[in-house]
């Protein structure tokens, strides 16, 4: 996921939106399905906790993983300003991101589909500088592809 450190006084600018010292990419390692299925909730967990007093909806777009009211409820998470919109309710991924970024009324945006090629996430990163909200991109790493 990228994140975008709300403190733009400390931070370093650099040419490109990919390489910023603001952002970064957790990724779960995909070696067995409840792994993965942990490592993106407890992903969600942290992102819902540190952006819940924010004004404005918290948008998850195709997660992964639904949280629920017995969840949020056990780690005390509101889950009133959170949005949800299904894989299958999106016609057109880069629009429903595009669109999501330039609402007023969206502070936080987390994408869950992996549809979306290094141009669009360095655009999209873009766009939610220009219009402050914060864009996080969830990814995915197979176990096989890590290297040292």
């Amino acid at each position: 996921m990228y994140n975008r450190s709300m403190n733009l006084l400390t931070s370093k600018r650099s040419n490109t939106v990919l390489n910023d010292t603001r952002l970064f990419r957790p990724h779960p390692i995909n070696n067995d399905g409840n792994n993965v299925q942990d490592a993106t909730k407890q992903s969600l967990l942290q992102l819902i906790h540190q952006h819940q007093d924010k004004l404005g909806w918290i948008l998850l777009i195709a997660p992964t993983c639904i949280p629920n009211k017995l969840w949020a409820e056990q780690y005390q998470l509101s889950m009133q300003h959170v949005l949800i919109i299904h894989e299958k309710q999106i016609k057109s991924l880069t629009q429903t991101v595009q669109r999501a970024l330039e609402s007023t009324s969206c502070k936080v945006v987390i994408n869950f589909a992996p549809h979306l090629d290094k141009q669009q996430l360095e655009n999209f990163s873009l766009l939610a500088i220009k219009n402050n909200t914060c864009f996080y991109q969830y990814e995915h790493i197979e176990a096989n592809q890590l290297t040292h």
